[in-house]
């Protein structure tokens, strides 16, 4: 978890080491036997020479090709049955964020507050400056491509040629996480959460609100207790519903119709929430797992087993839910029990991305610069 503190005349941002960098991370348990197999498919380093910082980067699948991006700048296209190289470029500039993708083209942020997209061979297509740098996804659909800035905007660009269309002021709190939620398109709707706790569902073409609802409800004194982002994704749940999840630890289960609670949920953190069908899991701001009964927001498992490891966002995955930790093991962890199944050493120097399911396939960003395919065996 990293903080960003805003105030009048500056940007400063405090440095954490994961979701509670002044707690011991539990240790595994030495006798933990995993009952699926994984077997890693194929290895391909993405960076060499120096290390990448800890960014949650993670790839994404076109055409058979998986692409991946470092904050320093190279991409890679890597095939995604062999794990050969197909393409890579260099970008010139650090990322902050990437990457993202509508089939066609690829879109990154960089450092010093630009969006880019560019076609599948590395060409740049356009450039649109922001007024701060991207820390989160852009998210495309119906020919316009929607970011989150640092500063507290919502952008609406022409996918095509990068103009700016519509753009929303949320503001940002004195002090937030360094991080947000990528925009949701759903049910005729673009969703969007904000470092304010506040979620807001808009027309996606014109920009005007539909519908919002607050998340959690800030308590204590200091800034630092206060902090109520929303930085998980939203979900859509049985069509019309939509799960979204707050810091001061709150999911709400909202009507996308008419922007109405229906239920409160006393769990929540700075990560999304995963819907299966009985339960609802959701990883805690100290890294305890819980799964919830949807209906009556009854706790029906905890897992802390894993506390204070600094867990990345998780994944539903060949229906179990798989993520990461800041110590590079990748975990993967059965829904319906909140039984750990599983868990594989998959890079020396941490996880810090969220990993990709593509079919039977799961994809693992490393913080040291390696890019891991994986598939569970016999299954």
């Amino acid at each position: 978890m990293i903080l960003r503190w805003v105030s009048v005349f500056a940007l400063v941002v405090l440095v954490g080491c994961g979701s509670a960098p002044f707690q011991p991370a539990t240790p595994l348990d030495p006798t933990f036997v995993s009952t699926l197999t994984l077997s890693r498919d194929w290895t391909v380093s993405l960076q060499d020479g120096t290390f990448p910082m800890r960014q949650p980067f993670a790839p994404v699948t076109v055409a058979g090709l998986v692409y991946a991006v470092t904050d320093l700048g190279r991409v890679t296209g890597i095939r995604a049955e062999s794990g050969v190289i197909d393409r890579q470029w260099e970008l010139a500039v650090p990322v902050s964020i990437g990457l993202a993708t509508n089939g066609t083209a690829l879109f990154w942020g960089s450092q010093n507050g630009a969006l880019v997209s560019m076609d599948l061979n590395g060409v740049e297509l356009w450039r649109a400056v922001l007024t701060s740098r991207a820390l989160s996804l852009p998210t495309v659909g119906g020919g316009l491509v929607y970011v989150q800035t640092q500063d507290g905007y919502l952008v609406a660009l022409d996918e095509s040629t990068g103009e700016q269309l519509w753009v929303y002021d949320d503001g940002v709190p004195r002090l937030s996480l360094y991080g947000d939620a990528s925009p949701l398109l759903a049910n005729g709707q673009l969703i969007a959460a904000f470092a304010s706790g506040r979620v807001v569902g808009f027309d996606p073409a014109t920009g005007e609100q539909l519908w919002a609802q607050n998340l959690g409800q800030a308590s204590g004194r200091s800034d630092l207790e206060r902090i109520n982002d929303a930085d998980g994704i939203p979900v859509v749940v049985n069509s019309s519903l939509l799960l979204a999840s707050s810091y001061q630890e709150e999911t709400l289960l909202i009507d996308t119709q008419t922007g109405a609670p229906l239920k409160r949920y006393g769990y929540g953190s700075r990560h999304g929430v995963i819907p299966f069908a009985d339960q609802v899991v959701v990883l805690l701001n100290d890294d305890r797992l819980v799964g919830i009964a949807p209906k009556t927001g009854d706790l029906l498992w905890e897992n802390d087993s894993l506390q204070y490891r600094r867990l990345t966002d998780a994944t539903a995955w060949q229906g179990y839910v798989t993520f990461g930790d800041s110590f590079g093991w990748l975990h993967i962890l059965d829904p319906k029990t909140g039984t750990l199944v599983a868990r594989f050493p998959a890079d020396h120097l941490g996880i810090s991305g969220k990993p990709v399911s593509a079919g039977e396939n799961l994809y693992v960003q490393g913080d040291s610069g390696h890019l891991k395919a994986f598939h569970i065996l016999g299954h």
